[in-house]
C-alpha cells in the first residue's frame, strides 16, 4: 500500500505532502489545476524517464519521495533481497532531478538505478491513463494473472520439477555428445587441476593459521632475546623486582603488628607479589617455548606461496578452491561417464520428456476453461461500463517447447465495437477505452492480482453521468482488495471517495502553485456540488451532492 508522498519543487508544485489510505482514494480539481503531475510524479518513482522540465523554476533540484507498507508483499520482498537490500516491511523510494535533467534514485537511502525502481514498480502499483505504467499490457504477467484467475499453482510447481528434470538430462546428454576431441581435452584439463589442488592437501583455515604462526618464527631470535631480558629483570638477575618486592614485604611483615595504618599497604603487596611470581612463571614459559627453527619458517613461507598460486587459478580463498576441487572432480566424473549406454538416457529423456508434456497439456487445458470464464466476465463487465458490443478474448497458442510454466503463450485481445478487428490489448488507442478496459478486468481479477496499487487517470473519458454512477461502484468495489487512487472530472466518481482530495492552482505575484487539500465530509460536498454546478453552488447542488454521497455509501 502507498503510505504517502511528497513532492517538492515539481513543476508547479513547490512543497506538497499527500497521505493515502486503504480504499478509494479520489482527486478532483478543474482543468489544469495540476491533477496530471500528481500522477507524472508517481510515475518517475516507478521508474519513468525524468526530464529536465520537471524541475520547478529556480529551484536546485526537484525530489519525490513515496513510501510504501509492503509487508504482504512477498513479491517485493524478494526482489529487494534478490538486490541486497533490507527492508521490514516498510520501502522508501526517492528520486531527484536537476535542472540539467540528471536523476538519481534511491531505495531505503541506497542508490539505485531507474531500471531496478521500474522493475520494482512492476510489483507495487498499475497506473492506467494515457501516458502510464501499465503492468497488464505485458504477455508475461497476462500469463501469471490467467494462472491466479485459474488456480493453477500446484500444477505449475509440479512442471516446474518436471522441467528442472528434463533440463538436466538434456544437459548430461549435450555433455556425451562432445567430440571426442573437446572431451579429452576437457578430461586432460581437468585431471591436470584435480592433482594441482590435491597435491597441496589444503584444508580449510589453513591460511589462517600460516597467517598467525608466521610473526612468532620470523622474529624468534628478537622475541628470545627481549624476554629473556624482561625474566632477569622481573625475576632471576640479582636485585630483580621479585627479590626487592620480597624484601620490602619481609620488612614490612615486622612493623605491622604494632602500626596498624600499614595493614592494608601490606596486604596490597603480598597481593602484589604473589601477582609478579606468576607474571614470572608465564613469561618463563614463553622464553623457554621460543625457538628458532628456520625450517618450519621456510616451510610456512612456501606453504603461503603455494596457496598464494592457487588462488590465483582456482578461486578467492582455501575454501573456494577446495569448492572448485569439489566441482571439477563431478565434472571429470560425468565426463569419464560417456561410454554409457546411450539407449538408456535416450529412453529416460524421452520419459522425462513424455511427463512433462502430459502435464504442459493438462495446464493448457485449465488455461483454456479460465480464459473463456474470464473472458466472459470480463465482457460482462465492460457491458456495465457502457461498452456493450465489446469483445474481450484471450488467445493462447502453442509454443514449439515445454517450459517451466507450460508450453503457452497468451495475450488479451479486445474489439470495443462489432466490425472491429479484434487487437493486442496494447494496440487500444484510446484512453478512455484503455481505463475501462482495466477497469472490468481488475474487477473480475480482482482477488487473483498481487498488485496492491491501482491508479486510474481519465477513467471518466467520454462518459456522462449515469455511467459515471456505475464507474463509481465498481471502483468502489475494486478498493475493497486494492489501494485505489482515481483522478475524475466526474462528481457521480467522486461521491464514492473513501478520501476525497481537492487539487487547486493559485497565483500569486505571477508565482503559479499547484496544492492539494484532504476534505473532510463537509468540504467533500462543496467539491462535488462545485463539480454538479460550477462555480456559483446553489442549494440544488448541495442536496444533489448529498444524494450522491449518500447513494454511493449504500
Amino acid at each position: 500500500m502507498l503510505l504517502n508522498l511528497n513532492i517538492k519543487n515539481y513543476a508547479l508544485i513547490d512543497e506538497l505532502g499527500l497521505e493515502f489510505s486503504e480504499g478509494l482514494n479520489i482527486f478532483t480539481g478543474e482543468t489544469g489545476a495540476g491533477k496530471s503531475i500528481i500522477i507524472e510524479s508517481l510515475g518517475l518513482i516507478l521508474g519513468e524517464r525524468a526530464s529536465a522540465d520537471v524541475v520547478r523554476k529556480g529551484a536546485p533540484r526537484c525530489s519525490i519521495t513515496a513510501e510504501f507498507d509492503t509487508a504482504n508483499l512477498s513479491g517485493a520482498e524478494k526482489y529487494l533481497a534478490s538486490l541486497g537490500f533490507e527492508n521490514e516491511g516498510q520501502l522508501i523510494i526517492r528520486r531527484e532531478i536537476d535542472p540539467a535533467g540528471k536523476s538519481r534514485a534511491f531505495i531505503n537511502d541506497r542508490p539505485s538505478s531507474a531500471e531496478t525502481l521500474k522493475n520494482l514498480g512492476e510489483f507495487l502499483v498499475d497506473v492506467h491513463g494515457q501516458h502510464e505504467h501499465q503492468a497488464l499490457f505485458k504477455t508475461r504477467l497476462q500469463l501469471n494473472l490467467l494462472d491466479s484467475f485459474a488456480e493453477n499453482e500446484q500444477l505449475l510447481s509440479e512442471i516446474e520439477s518436471k522441467y528442472q528434470d528434463y533440463r538436466k538430462l538434456l544437459a548430461l546428454k549435450d555433455a556425451r555428445q562432445m567430440s571426442e576431441q573437446e572431451r579429452e581435452r576437457f578430461i586432460e584439463l581437468y585431471t591436470f587441476q584435480l592433482k594441482e589442488i590435491e597435491a597441496a592437501r589444503l584444508s580449510e583455515g589453513e591460511e589462517e593459521k600460516i597467517e598467525q604462526a608466521l610473526p612468532r618464527l620470523k622474529n624468534a631470535d628478537k622475541l628470545m632475546s627481549t624476554s629473556e631480558q624482561a625474566f632477569g629483570l622481573l625475576y632471576s638477575s640479582e636485585g630483580s623486582a621479585i627479590e626487592n618486592l620480597g624484601k620490602a614485604v619481609k620488612l614490612l611483615e615486622n612493623i605491622n603488628s604494632s602500626v596498624e595504618d600499614l595493614a592494608q599497604t601490606s596486604e596490597n603487596m603480598n597481593k602484589a607479589y604473589y601477582l609478579l611470581e606468576e607474571c614470572s612463571r608465564e613469561l618463563e614459559a614463553f622464553k623457554d617455548g621460543l625457538r628458532a627453527d628456520p625450517e618450519e619458517l621456510n616451510r610456512l613461507l612456501e606453504r603461503q606461496s603455494l596457496i598464494a598460486k592457487l588462488k590465483k587459478k582456482y578461486g578467492q580463498s582455501v575454501a573456494e578452491i577446495i569448492a572448485y576441487r569439489e566441482k571439477i572432480s563431478a565434472e571429470l566424473e560425468a565426463l569419464s561417464r560417456h561410454e554409457q549406454d546411450k539407449l538408456e538416457l535416450d529412453s529416460k529423456l524421452s520419459k522425462s520428456l513424455g511427463l512433462l508434456e502430459s502435464k504442459c497439456a493438462l495446464l493448457s487445458a485449465e488455461r483454456g476453461k479460465a480464459a473463456k470464464k474470464l473472458s466472459s466476465g470480463v465482457e460482462k463487465e465492460l457491458s456495465d461500463l457502457g461498452m456493450k458490443k465489446a469483445s474481450f478474448k484471450i488467445k493462447i497458442s502453442k509454443r514449439g517447447e515445454p517450459s517451466s510454466n507450460g508450453w503457452d503463450d497468451i495475450e488479451f485481445l479486445f474489439s470495443a465495437n462489432p466490425g472491429e478487428e479484434i487487437k493486442p490489448l496494447k494496440d487500444i488507442a484510446s484512453g478512455g477505452e484503455i481505463s475501462r478496459v482495466m477497469l472490468a478486468i481488475k474487477t473480475v481479477l480482482a482477488k487473483a492480482d498481487s498488485i496492491p496499487v491501482m491508479v486510474f487517470d481519465e477513467i471518466d473519458s467520454g462518459i456522462g453521468g449515469p455511467m459515471g454512477q456505475t464507474i463509481g461502484r465498481k471502483l468502489s468495489q475494486l478498493s475493497k482488495h486494492h489501494q485505489v487512487l482515481c483522478i475524475t472530472h466526474l462528481p457521480q466518481i467522486a461521491a464514492f471517495a473513501k478520501i476525497h482530495m481537492s487539487v487547486s492552482k493559485q497565483t500569486v505575484k505571477n508565482i503559479t502553485k499547484t496544492s492539494v487539500v484532504r476534505l473532510s465530509a463537509e468540504d467533500s460536498v462543496e467539491e462535488i456540488s462545485r463539480m454538479l454546478s460550477g462555480h456559483e453552488i446553489t442549494p440544488a447542488a448541495r442536496k444533489h451532492a448529498a444524494e450522491l454521497i449518500e447513494n454511493a455509501l449504500k
